[in-house]
C-alpha cells in the first residue's frame, strides 16, 4: 500500500518564505497601481469641473465663479465652499454664507455630485490644524455641504479637496521677489498656461499623490486651458517654499502659495 508523502516543516517554511517575498515585492507595485488610479479618478475630477467652468462662464457673460482668495487673503479661502450652521436639523436652514469658490458649481446645479469636488488620495486623517478634505466629512445628519461632527472647532466651514484660484496673464513681483499672477475674473482673461485648480496645498508629507520610488509627490492641477495634468516639478516643490509648522503651510502664506502655483508645471 502506497503512502501519501506530506510536506516536511522545512518545506512548508521554505513556501511561506517565498510567498512571503514576492508578496514584499508585489505589495509596492500594488500600491503604485492603486495611487496611480486614484490619480485618474482625481484628474477626472478636475476635466468635469473645467466644463463647468466654461459652462459657468457661457450662462454669466463670460464670467468665473468668484475667488474668495484675492491674492492677499489666506489662501484657505481658496477651498472653502459653504459656511453652515453645523446644529442646522433642516437643509433648508443649513447654509449661513456662500457659495464660495466650487461652490458656485454646485449651486447652480452645474455640478450636482459634490464627490466631485474631492480627491480620492487626500489624507483620511486631519492635518495639523485638525482640518479635512474628504468627502465624508461634510456628510453628516444632513447631506452635503455639512459635516460629520457639529462639535468640531472647525465644523462651520465646508471645505473641498481642491484650491480654486484662476490666474491670469497679468504678473506681479511678490514680497519673496518672486513673480505671481493676478487673479482672473472672466473666462477670456484666464491664463491657459497656468494652474487654476490643485488638490489642496498644505505640507509636503500630505500631497495628495506620491511620485513613486525616488521621486517627489505632486498634486494633480487643472490648467487655464482646460487640460489636467500631475505636476511635481522640483522647482515648485522646493521645501523653503513648505514649512511643517501649521502656521506658515503654504494654506497659511498667500505669498508662498502663489509663488508655489505660479511655479507648478504638468508632467504628463
Amino acid at each position: 500500500m502506497n503512502k501519501t508523502r506530506g510536506f516536511t516543516l522545512i518545506e512548508l517554511l521554505v513556501v511561506i518564505s517565498i510567498i512571503a517575498m514576492l508578496l514584499a515585492i508585489l505589495m509596492p507595485a500594488l500600491g503604485s497601481v492603486k495611487e496611480r488610479a486614484k490619480r485618474v479618478v482625481c484628474a477626472s475630477n478636475l476635466k468635469q469641473m473645467s466644463i463647468g467652468f466654461a459652462t459657468y462662464a457661457s450662462s454669466y457673460d463670460d464670467k468665473l465663479p468668484k475667488s474668495y482668495f484675492n491674492g492677499t487673503n489666506m489662501p484657505w479661502a481658496a477651498f472653502l465652499a459653504y459656511r453652515i450652521n453645523p446644529n442646522s436639523t433642516t437643509d433648508a436652514a443649513k447654509v449661513a454664507s456662500g457659495p464660495y469658490n466650487l461652490g458656485y458649481l454646485f449651486d447652480t446645479d452645474i455640478i450636482s455630485n459634490p464627490k466631485v469636488f474631492y480627491c480620492p488620495s487626500s489624507p483620511k486623517e486631519l492635518n495639523a490644524i485638525g482640518v479635512s478634505w474628504r468627502y465624508e466629512t461634510y456628510v453628516g445628519q444632513l447631506a452635503w455641504p455639512f459635516t460629520d461632527d457639529p462639535s468640531n472647532y472647525h465644523a462651520p466651514n465646508v471645505r473641498v479637496g481642491y484650491s480654486y484660484y484662476p490666474q491670469s496673464k497679468a504678473k506681479e513681483v511678490l514680497s519673496n521677489g518672486e513673480y505671481g499672477y493676478k487673479v482672473a475674473n472672466r473666462m477670456s482673461k484666464i491664463n491657459g498656461r497656468a494652474v487654476m485648480l490643485v488638490d489642496v496645498l498644505d505640507r509636503l508629507a500630505s500631497l495628495a499623490h506620491k511620485g513613486g520610488r525616488n521621486k517627489p509627490a505632486g498634486v494633480n492641477g487643472l490648467f487655464g486651458d482646460g487640460h489636467a495634468s500631475f505636476c511635481n516639478n522640483k522647482e515648485a516643490f522646493d521645501e523653503r517654499l513648505w514649512t511643517t509648522t501649521p502656521e506658515h503651510t503654504p494654506n497659511q502664506d498667500p505669498t508662498a502659495f502663489r509663488t508655489i502655483l505660479a511655479l507648478l508645471a504638468g508632467s504628463d
